[in-house]
């Protein structure tokens, strides 16, 4: 077992670990020690948990509470929530936010994050429908009208071409094949648009999580 002197020393030099962005070094060191994780005492059971979840080991972070002693209760139950907040066990974190205000307002903001999420099939149609609609349902206007000039300015100017020379038209191929192509990358884009703006909302929803469980890092 550690003694006190030597389990501040650790503790401490853990904390350095996350402030540096080390998790899987700490925890590799903390493998190396001649002590399994049950064995932890508070402050580095603490420190332990904490690391786990910064690497995003939220099943090894629940194991690790479930089964230790040696964490007070009151830091127990509050590295419990942490868990559950930041694996997304919403169910399970409405039970025991009781009357939490911080967590009430991340369990409403997770309610408006599954209203703001867009269908990437959605953005797909549009697009197909009306060149750049998809982007701009992906609420990137100014992407949205560039694919709507592209598309159907190279459209019309073939258009305009076969009319004048038939089938003949060079440039009226040529642009239709601007066209064509622009049409295929305006609905690939529109897609892509889609996904990365539900990755944006929930990297942002994800960055208050952390700042939240973690307000020193």
């Amino acid at each position: 077992f550690l003694v006190p002197a030597k389990d501040l020393y650790l503790a401490r030099l853990l904390r350095c670990h996350q402030y540096t962005g080390e998790y899987k070094a700490a925890l590799k060191h903390l493998s190396s020690l001649d002590i399994s994780p049950p064995d932890f005492s508070n402050q580095v059971g603490q420190e332990y948990v904490r690391l786990l979840l910064l690497d995003r080991q939220y099943k090894e972070s629940l194991g690790f509470l479930q089964k230790s002693s040696s964490i007070d209760s009151l830091s127990k139950q509050d590295l419990l929530l942490k868990t559950y907040i930041l694996s997304g066990n919403w169910e399970i974190v409405e039970e025991l936010a009781n009357e939490d205000k911080q967590i009430q307002v991340f369990l409403h903001k997770k309610r408006e994050l599954a209203v703001q999420m867009k269908k990437p099939a959605l953005g797909l149609m549009f697009s197909a429908i009306v060149p750049g609609a998809g982007k701009a349902y992906a609420r990137q206007w100014k992407d949205g009208l560039i694919s709507f000039i592209f598309v159907g300015a190279n459209a019309f100017q073939s258009y305009r071409n076969f009319r004048k020379k038939g089938e003949k038209s060079i440039l009226g191929w040529i642009h239709g094949g601007l066209a064509m192509g622009f049409y295929i990358g305006n609905l690939y884009g529109s897609h892509k648009a889609v996904k990365n703006y539900n990755t944006n909302l929930n990297n942002q929803f994800e960055h208050e999580m952390y700042h939240y469980a973690f307000p020193d890092l």
